[in-house]
Protein backbone atom coordinates (compact mmCIF):
# COMPACT_ATOMS: atom_id res chain seq x y z
CA UNK A 1 0.00 0.00 0.00
CA UNK A 2 1.14 3.63 -0.73
CA UNK A 3 2.41 5.38 2.47
CA UNK A 4 0.33 8.67 2.69
CA UNK A 5 1.18 11.51 5.35
CA UNK A 6 -0.43 11.26 8.30
CA UNK A 7 -3.33 14.23 9.31
CA UNK A 8 -2.69 14.87 12.58
CA UNK A 9 -5.82 17.19 12.99
CA UNK A 10 -8.52 14.34 11.72
CA UNK A 11 -9.80 13.32 14.52
CA UNK A 12 -10.57 16.91 15.59
CA UNK A 13 -12.17 17.85 12.40
CA UNK A 14 -14.12 14.67 12.90
CA UNK A 15 -15.49 15.27 16.69
CA UNK A 16 -15.76 18.88 16.50
CA UNK A 17 -18.80 18.35 13.70
CA UNK A 18 -20.46 16.64 16.72
CA UNK A 19 -19.50 19.29 19.24
CA UNK A 20 -22.47 21.45 18.72
CA UNK A 21 -24.36 20.96 22.40
CA UNK A 22 -21.28 20.04 24.21
CA UNK A 23 -19.23 23.33 24.16
CA UNK A 24 -19.58 25.12 27.59
CA UNK A 25 -19.14 21.45 28.85
CA UNK A 26 -15.64 21.62 26.69
CA UNK A 27 -14.98 24.83 27.92
CA UNK A 28 -15.14 24.04 31.49
CA UNK A 29 -13.29 21.10 30.96
CA UNK A 30 -10.36 22.80 29.38
CA UNK A 31 -10.74 25.66 32.02
CA UNK A 32 -10.38 23.61 34.68
CA UNK A 33 -7.42 21.85 32.94
CA UNK A 34 -5.65 25.09 33.47
CA UNK A 35 -6.76 25.69 36.72
CA UNK A 36 -5.25 22.83 37.94
CA UNK A 37 -2.02 23.53 35.83
CA UNK A 38 -1.24 26.62 38.49
CA UNK A 39 -2.65 24.98 41.51
CA UNK A 40 -0.06 22.67 40.66
CA UNK A 41 3.01 25.35 40.81
CA UNK A 42 1.05 26.91 44.32
CA UNK A 43 3.19 24.21 46.19
CA UNK A 44 6.52 24.49 44.49
CA UNK A 45 5.91 28.76 44.99
CA UNK A 46 5.29 28.22 48.55
CA UNK A 47 8.14 25.48 49.07
CA UNK A 48 10.65 27.62 47.80
CA UNK A 49 9.74 30.38 50.18
CA UNK A 50 9.94 28.15 53.14
CA UNK A 51 13.26 27.19 52.23
CA UNK A 52 14.14 31.06 51.48
CA UNK A 53 13.19 31.91 55.00
CA UNK A 54 15.05 28.61 56.19
CA UNK A 55 18.44 29.51 54.41
CA UNK A 56 18.33 33.05 55.96
CA UNK A 57 17.32 32.33 59.09
CA UNK A 58 14.16 34.16 58.95
CA UNK A 59 11.46 30.94 59.00
CA UNK A 60 8.86 31.25 61.99
CA UNK A 61 6.56 28.29 63.16
CA UNK A 62 3.30 30.59 62.33
CA UNK A 63 4.90 31.31 58.69
CA UNK A 64 5.50 28.09 57.85
CA UNK A 65 2.47 26.24 59.10
CA UNK A 66 0.65 28.79 57.27
CA UNK A 67 2.52 27.97 54.17
CA UNK A 68 1.96 24.41 54.84
CA UNK A 69 -2.15 24.90 54.76
CA UNK A 70 -1.87 26.52 51.68
CA UNK A 71 0.14 24.39 50.01
CA UNK A 72 -2.67 20.93 51.36
CA UNK A 73 -5.23 23.54 50.58
CA UNK A 74 -2.88 24.22 46.63
CA UNK A 75 -2.85 20.59 46.38
CA UNK A 76 -6.39 20.13 47.05
CA UNK A 77 -7.77 22.09 44.83
CA UNK A 78 -5.31 20.89 42.03
CA UNK A 79 -6.96 17.38 42.49
CA UNK A 80 -10.66 19.07 42.51
CA UNK A 81 -9.87 21.07 39.28
CA UNK A 82 -8.58 17.52 37.59
CA UNK A 83 -11.38 15.63 38.50
CA UNK A 84 -13.64 18.51 36.92
CA UNK A 85 -11.85 18.71 34.35
CA UNK A 86 -12.01 14.74 33.32
CA UNK A 87 -15.93 14.60 34.54
CA UNK A 88 -16.73 17.55 32.32
CA UNK A 89 -14.38 16.23 29.09
CA UNK A 90 -16.21 12.69 29.44
CA UNK A 91 -19.36 14.34 29.60
CA UNK A 92 -18.65 16.38 26.40
CA UNK A 93 -16.91 13.39 24.50
CA UNK A 94 -20.15 10.95 25.36
CA UNK A 95 -22.71 13.45 23.81
CA UNK A 96 -20.45 14.13 21.16
CA UNK A 97 -20.09 10.07 19.89
CA UNK A 98 -23.54 10.14 20.65
CA UNK A 99 -24.15 12.49 17.71
CA UNK A 100 -21.39 10.56 15.80
CA UNK A 101 -22.47 7.20 16.12
CA UNK A 102 -26.33 8.61 15.56
CA UNK A 103 -24.66 10.29 12.27
CA UNK A 104 -22.88 7.40 11.02
CA UNK A 105 -25.90 5.31 11.25
CA UNK A 106 -27.69 7.54 9.30
CA UNK A 107 -25.62 8.63 6.63
CA UNK A 108 -25.08 4.44 6.46
CA UNK A 109 -28.87 4.81 6.15
CA UNK A 110 -28.64 7.25 3.25
CA UNK A 111 -25.95 6.09 1.15
CA UNK A 112 -26.61 3.49 -1.40
CA UNK A 113 -26.79 -0.09 0.87
CA UNK A 114 -24.54 -2.19 -1.84
CA UNK A 115 -21.55 0.28 -0.86
CA UNK A 116 -22.14 -0.86 2.91
CA UNK A 117 -22.71 -4.10 2.16
CA UNK A 118 -18.67 -3.99 1.12
CA UNK A 119 -17.92 -3.34 4.70
CA UNK A 120 -16.62 -6.27 6.20
CA UNK A 121 -18.08 -7.43 9.80
CA UNK A 122 -14.97 -5.88 11.86
CA UNK A 123 -14.63 -2.79 9.88
CA UNK A 124 -18.52 -2.05 10.79
CA UNK A 125 -17.87 -3.30 14.18
CA UNK A 126 -14.94 -0.73 13.98
CA UNK A 127 -16.70 2.23 12.26
CA UNK A 128 -19.71 2.38 14.56
CA UNK A 129 -18.14 1.14 18.10
CA UNK A 130 -14.62 0.68 18.11
CA UNK A 131 -13.45 3.88 16.60
CA UNK A 132 -15.94 6.15 18.40
CA UNK A 133 -14.75 4.68 22.15
CA UNK A 134 -11.19 5.76 20.61
CA UNK A 135 -12.32 9.29 19.96
CA UNK A 136 -13.58 9.82 23.24
CA UNK A 137 -10.22 9.59 24.80
CA UNK A 138 -10.02 13.00 22.89
CA UNK A 139 -12.32 15.45 24.72
CA UNK A 140 -11.99 13.23 27.58
CA UNK A 141 -8.38 13.18 28.33
CA UNK A 142 -6.28 14.35 25.30
CA UNK A 143 -7.24 18.12 24.95
CA UNK A 144 -7.73 18.97 29.08
CA UNK A 145 -4.55 16.98 29.48
CA UNK A 146 -2.54 18.35 26.61
CA UNK A 147 -4.07 21.96 27.56
CA UNK A 148 -3.22 21.60 30.66
CA UNK A 149 0.56 20.44 30.59
CA UNK A 150 0.93 23.44 27.93
CA UNK A 151 -0.06 25.84 30.44
CA UNK A 152 2.42 24.44 33.28
CA UNK A 153 4.84 24.15 30.71
CA UNK A 154 4.55 28.14 29.49
CA UNK A 155 4.31 29.28 33.19
CA UNK A 156 7.46 27.15 34.33
CA UNK A 157 9.11 28.75 31.40
CA UNK A 158 8.47 32.32 31.76
CA UNK A 159 9.15 31.75 35.41
CA UNK A 160 12.41 29.99 34.60
CA UNK A 161 13.76 33.44 32.73
CA UNK A 162 12.73 35.85 34.98
CA UNK A 163 15.05 33.51 37.93
CA UNK A 164 17.45 33.32 35.47
CA UNK A 165 17.41 33.06 31.92
CA UNK A 166 20.79 31.11 31.20
CA UNK A 167 19.40 28.51 33.40
CA UNK A 168 16.37 28.74 31.59
CA UNK A 169 17.74 28.34 28.30
CA UNK A 170 19.67 25.00 29.51
CA UNK A 171 16.80 23.16 30.96
CA UNK A 172 14.26 24.30 26.87
CA UNK A 173 17.37 23.80 24.78
CA UNK A 174 17.48 20.41 25.62
CA UNK A 175 13.77 20.04 25.54
CA UNK A 176 13.54 21.58 21.65
CA UNK A 177 16.32 19.21 20.54
CA UNK A 178 13.93 16.33 22.13
CA UNK A 179 11.08 18.21 20.36
CA UNK A 180 13.23 17.69 17.04
CA UNK A 181 13.56 13.81 17.89
CA UNK A 182 10.42 13.35 18.54
CA UNK A 183 9.38 14.49 15.28
CA UNK A 184 11.71 12.71 13.53
CA UNK A 185 10.72 9.79 15.03
CA UNK A 186 7.06 10.13 14.07
CA UNK A 187 7.48 11.17 10.89
CA UNK A 188 9.67 8.01 10.53
CA UNK A 189 7.06 5.63 11.74
CA UNK A 190 4.16 7.10 9.98
CA UNK A 191 5.65 5.53 6.56
CA UNK A 192 4.17 2.84 7.72
CA UNK A 193 1.35 3.99 9.49
CA UNK A 194 -1.61 3.43 6.25
CA UNK A 195 0.09 -0.09 6.10
CA UNK A 196 -0.42 -0.07 9.97
CA UNK A 197 -4.07 0.34 9.85
CA UNK A 198 -4.56 -1.90 6.86
CA UNK A 199 -2.99 -4.99 8.21
CA UNK A 200 -5.09 -4.03 11.14
CA UNK A 201 -8.12 -4.22 9.74
CA UNK A 202 -7.42 -6.87 7.73
CA UNK A 203 -6.74 -8.90 11.06
CA UNK A 204 -9.81 -7.80 13.09
CA UNK A 205 -11.68 -9.12 9.68
CA UNK A 206 -10.61 -12.43 9.43
CA UNK A 207 -10.98 -12.94 13.44
CA UNK A 208 -14.43 -12.21 13.00
CA UNK A 209 -14.68 -14.20 10.06
CA UNK A 210 -13.22 -17.09 11.56
CA UNK A 211 -15.30 -16.45 14.94
CA UNK A 212 -18.43 -16.50 12.61
CA UNK A 213 -17.16 -19.91 11.02
CA UNK A 214 -15.39 -21.58 14.37
CA UNK A 215 -18.31 -24.81 13.73
CA UNK A 216 -16.85 -25.03 10.56
CA UNK A 217 -13.37 -25.07 12.18
CA UNK A 218 -14.14 -27.08 15.25
CA UNK A 219 -15.62 -30.01 12.58
CA UNK A 220 -12.96 -29.75 9.97
CA UNK A 221 -9.75 -28.71 11.02
CA UNK A 222 -10.40 -29.28 15.40
CA UNK A 223 -11.21 -25.17 16.03
CA UNK A 224 -7.95 -24.25 14.67
CA UNK A 225 -8.01 -21.04 12.46
CA UNK A 226 -7.70 -20.67 8.89
CA UNK A 227 -4.43 -19.78 7.14
CA UNK A 228 -6.14 -16.21 6.12
CA UNK A 229 -6.21 -15.40 10.05
CA UNK A 230 -2.45 -16.54 10.55
CA UNK A 231 -1.02 -14.42 7.67
CA UNK A 232 -3.32 -11.45 8.57
CA UNK A 233 -1.73 -11.80 12.47
CA UNK A 234 1.67 -12.08 10.97
CA UNK A 235 1.00 -8.81 8.56
CA UNK A 236 -0.28 -7.15 11.51
CA UNK A 237 2.57 -8.24 13.90
CA UNK A 238 5.15 -7.40 10.98
CA UNK A 239 3.48 -3.47 10.56
CA UNK A 240 3.55 -3.05 13.78
CA UNK A 241 7.02 -3.98 14.68
CA UNK A 242 8.59 -2.39 11.64
CA UNK A 243 7.05 1.01 13.31
CA UNK A 244 8.48 0.50 16.26
CA UNK A 245 11.77 -0.40 15.32
CA UNK A 246 11.28 2.98 13.01
CA UNK A 247 10.72 5.15 16.21
CA UNK A 248 12.60 3.60 18.99
CA UNK A 249 15.99 5.14 18.10
CA UNK A 250 15.15 9.33 17.88
CA UNK A 251 11.89 8.34 20.39
CA UNK A 252 14.68 6.87 23.05
CA UNK A 253 16.44 10.45 21.94
CA UNK A 254 13.69 12.12 22.97
CA UNK A 255 12.56 10.66 26.06
CA UNK A 256 16.61 10.87 26.99
CA UNK A 257 16.91 14.47 26.48
CA UNK A 258 13.64 15.64 27.68
CA UNK A 259 14.40 13.54 31.33
CA UNK A 260 17.89 14.85 31.31
CA UNK A 261 16.97 18.53 31.62
CA UNK A 262 17.91 18.78 35.31
CA UNK A 263 21.64 17.44 34.62
CA UNK A 264 21.90 20.10 32.10
CA UNK A 265 20.49 23.08 34.32
CA UNK A 266 22.59 21.81 37.51
CA UNK A 267 26.12 22.66 36.27
CA UNK A 268 24.91 25.96 34.65
CA UNK A 269 23.64 26.94 37.40
CA UNK A 270 26.32 26.16 39.49
CA UNK A 271 28.35 28.13 37.33
CA UNK A 272 26.42 30.50 38.19
CA UNK A 273 26.16 30.48 41.39
CA UNK A 274 29.86 30.66 41.68
CA UNK A 275 29.82 33.96 39.74
CA UNK A 276 27.56 35.63 42.64
CA UNK A 277 24.60 36.05 39.51
CA UNK A 278 22.31 33.62 41.17
CA UNK A 279 21.52 32.80 44.93
CA UNK A 280 21.64 29.50 46.14
CA UNK A 281 18.06 29.45 46.83
CA UNK A 282 17.07 30.49 43.64
CA UNK A 283 19.32 27.46 42.13
CA UNK A 284 17.59 25.44 44.54
CA UNK A 285 14.21 26.56 43.32
CA UNK A 286 15.28 26.08 39.21
CA UNK A 287 15.96 22.36 40.37
CA UNK A 288 12.78 21.85 41.62
CA UNK A 289 10.58 23.62 38.67
CA UNK A 290 12.93 21.61 36.65
CA UNK A 291 11.97 18.38 37.59
CA UNK A 292 8.42 19.49 37.20
CA UNK A 293 9.58 20.70 33.82
CA UNK A 294 10.11 17.02 32.97
CA UNK A 295 6.98 15.33 33.60
CA UNK A 296 4.66 18.26 32.30
CA UNK A 297 6.80 17.80 28.81
CA UNK A 298 6.62 14.27 28.70
CA UNK A 299 2.68 14.50 29.44
CA UNK A 300 2.39 16.75 26.16
CA UNK A 301 4.32 15.04 23.73
CA UNK A 302 1.91 11.69 24.71
CA UNK A 303 -0.68 13.68 23.51
CA UNK A 304 0.50 13.69 20.65
CA UNK A 305 0.66 9.98 19.95
CA UNK A 306 -2.82 10.08 21.19
CA UNK A 307 -3.69 12.32 18.74
CA UNK A 308 -1.89 10.26 15.87
CA UNK A 309 -3.81 7.43 16.89
CA UNK A 310 -7.04 8.56 17.57
CA UNK A 311 -6.66 10.52 13.93
CA UNK A 312 -5.41 6.95 12.40
CA UNK A 313 -8.60 5.80 13.64
CA UNK A 314 -10.93 8.50 12.36
CA UNK A 315 -9.55 8.08 8.65
CA UNK A 316 -12.50 4.81 8.39
CA UNK A 317 -15.42 7.15 9.13
CA UNK A 318 -13.60 10.14 7.06
CA UNK A 319 -14.19 7.72 4.12
CA UNK A 320 -17.73 6.62 5.09
CA UNK A 321 -18.45 10.55 5.14
CA UNK A 322 -16.99 11.24 2.19
CA UNK A 323 -19.51 9.11 0.20
CA UNK A 324 -22.27 10.91 -1.37
CA UNK A 325 -25.45 10.27 0.21
CA UNK A 326 -28.35 8.71 -2.37
CA UNK A 327 -30.04 10.83 -4.10
CA UNK A 328 -33.82 11.08 -2.81
CA UNK A 329 -36.86 13.49 -4.14
CA UNK A 330 -38.34 12.78 -1.42
CA UNK A 331 -41.39 13.19 -3.55
CA UNK A 332 -44.97 10.54 -3.17
CA UNK A 333 -46.48 9.11 -6.55
CA UNK A 334 -49.47 7.56 -7.43
CA UNK A 335 -48.47 4.48 -8.63
CA UNK A 336 -51.46 2.88 -10.61
CA UNK A 337 -49.23 -0.43 -11.76
CA UNK A 338 -46.48 -2.09 -10.46
CA UNK A 339 -44.81 -3.16 -13.62
CA UNK A 340 -41.72 -2.79 -13.85
CA UNK A 341 -39.24 -1.77 -17.17
CA UNK A 342 -35.74 -2.05 -17.64
CA UNK A 343 -34.82 0.06 -20.76
CA UNK A 344 -30.79 0.48 -22.13
CA UNK A 345 -29.28 -0.18 -18.24
CA UNK A 346 -25.70 -0.47 -17.58
CA UNK A 347 -23.98 -0.14 -14.37
CA UNK A 348 -20.25 -0.34 -13.92
CA UNK A 349 -18.80 -1.13 -10.23
CA UNK A 350 -15.35 0.47 -9.16
CA UNK A 351 -14.68 1.15 -13.05
CA UNK A 352 -15.78 -2.37 -14.04
CA UNK A 353 -18.70 -3.03 -16.20
CA UNK A 354 -21.28 -5.24 -14.71
CA UNK A 355 -24.45 -4.71 -16.83
CA UNK A 356 -24.99 -3.41 -20.37
CA UNK A 357 -28.12 -2.49 -21.92
CA UNK A 358 -30.29 -4.20 -20.43
CA UNK A 359 -34.11 -4.49 -20.92
CA UNK A 360 -36.74 -6.46 -19.83
CA UNK A 361 -40.69 -5.51 -18.30
CA UNK A 362 -42.11 -7.52 -15.52
CA UNK A 363 -45.63 -7.27 -15.63
CA UNK A 364 -48.18 -7.35 -12.58
CA UNK A 365 -49.75 -10.48 -11.60
CA UNK A 366 -46.99 -12.42 -13.10
CA UNK A 367 -43.45 -14.33 -12.19
CA UNK A 368 -40.55 -12.75 -14.33
CA UNK A 369 -37.80 -15.36 -13.39
CA UNK A 370 -33.83 -14.27 -13.86
CA UNK A 371 -31.22 -17.61 -15.05
CA UNK A 372 -28.17 -17.70 -16.03
CA UNK A 373 -24.67 -18.57 -15.42
CA UNK A 374 -23.21 -17.45 -11.83
CA UNK A 375 -21.67 -13.94 -12.19
CA UNK A 376 -23.53 -13.18 -14.82
CA UNK A 377 -25.37 -10.10 -12.97
CA UNK A 378 -28.83 -11.55 -12.06
CA UNK A 379 -28.51 -10.41 -8.75
CA UNK A 380 -26.74 -6.69 -9.32
CA UNK A 381 -29.93 -6.41 -11.62
CA UNK A 382 -32.52 -6.85 -8.82
CA UNK A 383 -30.42 -4.50 -6.50
CA UNK A 384 -30.72 -1.81 -8.95
CA UNK A 385 -34.55 -1.65 -8.26
CA UNK A 386 -34.58 -1.04 -4.68
CA UNK A 387 -31.98 1.12 -5.62
CA UNK A 388 -28.90 -0.79 -3.54
CA UNK A 389 -27.28 1.32 -6.11
CA UNK A 390 -27.90 2.92 -8.50
CA UNK A 391 -27.85 2.34 -11.90
CA UNK A 392 -25.12 4.28 -14.18
CA UNK A 393 -27.07 4.70 -17.61
CA UNK A 394 -30.45 3.75 -18.25
CA UNK A 395 -34.21 3.53 -16.81
CA UNK A 396 -35.72 2.07 -14.26
CA UNK A 397 -39.38 2.76 -13.96
CA UNK A 398 -42.38 1.23 -11.77
CA UNK A 399 -45.31 1.66 -13.30
CA UNK A 400 -44.29 3.89 -16.06
CA UNK A 401 -42.67 6.26 -13.26
CA UNK A 402 -38.73 6.09 -13.20
CA UNK A 403 -37.53 5.22 -9.65
CA UNK A 404 -35.66 8.33 -8.84
CA UNK A 405 -38.76 10.19 -9.07
CA UNK A 406 -40.17 8.31 -6.00
CA UNK A 407 -39.19 9.22 -2.48
CA UNK A 408 -37.00 6.79 -0.97
CA UNK A 409 -39.35 6.09 1.48
CA UNK A 410 -42.06 5.07 -1.03
CA UNK A 411 -39.61 2.62 -2.38
CA UNK A 412 -39.00 0.90 -0.10
CA UNK A 413 -42.79 0.13 0.53
CA UNK A 414 -43.05 -0.28 -2.69
CA UNK A 415 -40.14 -2.93 -3.48
CA UNK A 416 -39.72 -6.19 -0.81
CA UNK A 417 -36.61 -8.32 -1.27
CA UNK A 418 -36.12 -11.76 0.06
CA UNK A 419 -32.35 -13.07 0.14
CA UNK A 420 -31.42 -16.43 -0.25
CA UNK A 421 -30.39 -16.59 3.29
CA UNK A 422 -32.58 -14.35 5.45
CA UNK A 423 -32.19 -12.78 8.69
CA UNK A 424 -33.54 -13.62 11.99
CA UNK A 425 -33.02 -11.45 14.84
CA UNK A 426 -32.98 -12.96 18.43
CA UNK A 427 -36.63 -12.52 19.18
CA UNK A 428 -40.26 -14.20 18.75
CA UNK A 429 -41.34 -15.18 15.58
CA UNK A 430 -43.58 -13.10 16.16
CA UNK A 431 -41.81 -10.22 16.45
CA UNK A 432 -39.84 -11.47 13.63
CA UNK A 433 -42.53 -11.84 11.37
CA UNK A 434 -43.86 -8.58 12.43
CA UNK A 435 -40.69 -6.56 11.34
CA UNK A 436 -42.83 -6.68 7.98
CA UNK A 437 -45.16 -4.26 8.67
CA UNK A 438 -45.16 -2.82 12.66
CA UNK A 439 -48.83 -2.18 13.14
CA UNK A 440 -50.10 -5.58 11.78
CA UNK A 441 -52.40 -7.13 14.43
CA UNK A 442 -52.03 -10.97 14.54
CA UNK A 443 -55.33 -11.87 13.12
CA UNK A 444 -52.84 -10.13 10.00
CA UNK A 445 -50.28 -11.90 11.28
CA UNK A 446 -51.76 -15.59 11.71
CA UNK A 447 -52.92 -15.06 7.84
CA UNK A 448 -49.24 -14.68 6.88
CA UNK A 449 -47.90 -17.62 8.78
CA UNK A 450 -50.90 -19.90 6.98
CA UNK A 451 -50.22 -18.64 3.37
CA UNK A 452 -46.15 -18.88 4.10
CA UNK A 453 -46.83 -22.42 4.99
CA UNK A 454 -45.61 -22.57 8.67
CA UNK A 455 -48.81 -23.66 10.74
CA UNK A 456 -47.08 -26.93 11.10
CA UNK A 457 -44.18 -25.29 12.34
CA UNK A 458 -45.65 -23.05 14.73
CA UNK A 459 -47.70 -26.33 16.45
CA UNK A 460 -44.51 -27.53 17.09
CA UNK A 461 -42.97 -24.48 19.01
CA UNK A 462 -43.30 -24.53 22.60
CA UNK A 463 -44.60 -21.72 23.08
CA UNK A 464 -46.30 -21.06 19.61
CA UNK A 465 -45.30 -18.34 17.83
CA UNK A 466 -44.47 -16.23 20.65
CA UNK A 467 -41.37 -18.77 21.43
CA UNK A 468 -38.28 -17.24 21.32
CA UNK A 469 -36.42 -17.90 18.29
CA UNK A 470 -32.65 -19.32 18.18
CA UNK A 471 -32.84 -20.90 21.97
CA UNK A 472 -33.74 -24.26 23.54
CA UNK A 473 -34.06 -26.14 20.11
CA UNK A 474 -36.04 -23.73 18.68
CA UNK A 475 -33.59 -23.08 15.78
CA UNK A 476 -35.63 -22.48 12.37
CA UNK A 477 -34.31 -24.61 9.02
CA UNK A 478 -33.39 -23.33 5.94
CA UNK A 479 -36.43 -24.05 4.45
CA UNK A 480 -38.80 -22.76 7.58
CA UNK A 481 -36.55 -19.44 7.67
CA UNK A 482 -37.41 -19.07 4.18
CA UNK A 483 -41.09 -19.50 4.50
CA UNK A 484 -40.69 -16.83 7.92
CA UNK A 485 -38.92 -14.35 5.57
CA UNK A 486 -42.40 -15.18 3.18
CA UNK A 487 -44.35 -13.97 5.22
CA UNK A 488 -42.55 -10.96 6.22
CA UNK A 489 -43.15 -10.22 2.79
CA UNK A 490 -46.90 -11.50 3.05
CA UNK A 491 -47.54 -8.92 5.75
CA UNK A 492 -45.48 -6.07 3.92
CA UNK A 493 -47.67 -6.35 1.20
CA UNK A 494 -45.74 -4.31 -1.07
CA UNK A 495 -47.14 -4.73 -4.77
CA UNK A 496 -43.15 -5.40 -5.95
CA UNK A 497 -41.29 -8.83 -4.77
CA UNK A 498 -37.98 -9.90 -5.23
CA UNK A 499 -36.28 -13.52 -4.25
CA UNK A 500 -33.18 -14.36 -4.67
CA UNK A 501 -32.54 -18.09 -5.19
CA UNK A 502 -34.82 -18.53 -2.61
CA UNK A 503 -35.02 -22.34 -2.76
CA UNK A 504 -31.66 -22.80 -4.00
CA UNK A 505 -30.88 -24.99 -1.05
CA UNK A 506 -33.83 -26.37 0.38
CA UNK A 507 -34.60 -30.27 -0.28
CA UNK A 508 -37.59 -31.49 -1.90
CA UNK A 509 -40.24 -31.20 0.88
CA UNK A 510 -39.00 -27.94 1.95
CA UNK A 511 -39.18 -26.88 -1.92
CA UNK A 512 -42.76 -27.73 -2.13
CA UNK A 513 -43.70 -26.15 0.58
CA UNK A 514 -41.75 -22.50 -0.15
CA UNK A 515 -43.36 -22.81 -3.91
CA UNK A 516 -46.68 -23.00 -2.13
CA UNK A 517 -46.16 -20.17 -0.55
CA UNK A 518 -44.65 -18.19 -3.02
CA UNK A 519 -47.63 -18.96 -5.25
CA UNK A 520 -49.35 -17.27 -2.49
CA UNK A 521 -47.29 -14.00 -2.75
CA UNK A 522 -47.76 -14.01 -6.56
CA UNK A 523 -51.14 -12.70 -6.41
CA UNK A 524 -51.61 -9.60 -8.07
CA UNK A 525 -47.64 -8.46 -7.40
CA UNK A 526 -44.79 -8.00 -9.73
CA UNK A 527 -42.68 -10.94 -8.57
CA UNK A 528 -38.96 -10.96 -10.11
CA UNK A 529 -37.22 -14.44 -8.61
CA UNK A 530 -33.13 -15.23 -9.38
CA UNK A 531 -33.52 -19.45 -9.74
CA UNK A 532 -30.47 -21.14 -9.43
CA UNK A 533 -33.00 -24.64 -10.00
CA UNK A 534 -34.64 -24.17 -13.34
CA UNK A 535 -37.26 -26.55 -12.61
CA UNK A 536 -39.21 -24.20 -10.02
CA UNK A 537 -39.21 -20.99 -12.39
CA UNK A 538 -40.30 -23.07 -15.58
CA UNK A 539 -44.47 -21.54 -14.86
CA UNK A 540 -42.56 -18.43 -15.22
CA UNK A 541 -44.68 -15.53 -17.75
CA UNK A 542 -40.79 -14.34 -19.41
CA UNK A 543 -38.08 -15.95 -18.59
CA UNK A 544 -34.80 -13.86 -18.44
CA UNK A 545 -31.50 -15.87 -19.52
CA UNK A 546 -28.90 -13.48 -17.90
CA UNK A 547 -25.23 -13.95 -19.01
CA UNK A 548 -21.76 -11.59 -19.03
CA UNK A 549 -24.05 -8.72 -17.57
CA UNK A 550 -26.87 -8.81 -20.21
CA UNK A 551 -30.50 -10.16 -21.47
CA UNK A 552 -29.09 -12.81 -23.89
CA UNK A 553 -32.73 -14.99 -24.10
CA UNK A 554 -36.22 -13.89 -22.88
CA UNK A 555 -39.29 -15.85 -23.10
CA UNK A 556 -41.40 -18.86 -21.59
CA UNK A 557 -40.44 -22.22 -20.76
CA UNK A 558 -41.22 -23.90 -23.89
CA UNK A 559 -40.08 -21.06 -26.25
CA UNK A 560 -36.63 -21.02 -24.74
CA UNK A 561 -35.85 -24.71 -24.59
CA UNK A 562 -36.89 -24.85 -28.97
CA UNK A 563 -34.23 -22.39 -29.57
CA UNK A 564 -31.82 -24.49 -28.41
CA UNK A 565 -29.26 -21.96 -27.30
CA UNK A 566 -27.79 -21.29 -23.40
CA UNK A 567 -31.47 -21.54 -21.81
CA UNK A 568 -31.77 -25.14 -23.44
CA UNK A 569 -27.88 -25.71 -22.35
CA UNK A 570 -28.60 -24.62 -18.15
CA UNK A 571 -31.67 -26.68 -19.00
CA UNK A 572 -30.29 -29.95 -19.71
CA UNK A 573 -27.46 -29.54 -17.38
CA UNK A 574 -29.81 -28.56 -14.53
CA UNK A 575 -32.19 -31.71 -15.37
CA UNK A 576 -29.13 -34.33 -14.98
CA UNK A 577 -27.88 -33.06 -12.36
CA UNK A 578 -31.30 -32.65 -9.93
CA UNK A 579 -34.32 -32.21 -11.32
CA UNK A 580 -33.55 -36.59 -12.47
CA UNK A 581 -33.23 -37.19 -8.70
CA UNK A 582 -36.88 -35.16 -8.59
CA UNK A 583 -38.38 -37.04 -10.94
CA UNK A 584 -37.68 -39.99 -9.23
CA UNK A 585 -38.86 -38.75 -5.73
CA UNK A 586 -42.13 -37.55 -7.81
CA UNK A 587 -42.89 -40.92 -9.29
CA UNK A 588 -42.63 -42.74 -6.45
CA UNK A 589 -44.82 -40.27 -4.05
Amino acid sequence: MTARRLDYLASFRLLFRFIRGSRLLLAGALLSAMIAAFCELLPIWLLTKVIRSAMDGSLAFGSGMQSAAFMLAGIAACFIATGLAAVLGHLAAFRAILRMRVAIVEHMARVPLGLINTYSTGDAKRLVLDDPDGLEGLFAHGLPDGIGAFCLLAAISIWLIAVDWLVALSGILPAVAGLGALVIAMRRSERLAMTFQATSMKMNASIVEMLGGIAVLKVFRGGIGTGDVRRAVREHTRAETAMSVDYIPFGTVFTTLISANVAFMLPVGLLRVDKGVLAPADLLFTVVLGTVYSPALLKLFAQFHRFASISLNATLADKLFAIEPQYDCGEVCDLKRSDVAFERVSFAYNGTPILKDVNFVARQGQMTALVGPSGGGKTTIVSLLPRLFDAASGTIAIGGVDIRKLGLRQLQDTVALLPQQPFLFDDTLLENIRIGRLDASEAEIAAALRAAQLEDFVDRLPEGAQTRLGRGGTTPSGGERQRIAIARLLLKDAPIVILDEATAFLDRHNEIALMRAIDALAVNRTVLVIAHRLNTVRKAANILVIDQGQVREQGMHEELLARNALYSRLWENDFAHVDRRHADVDSKA
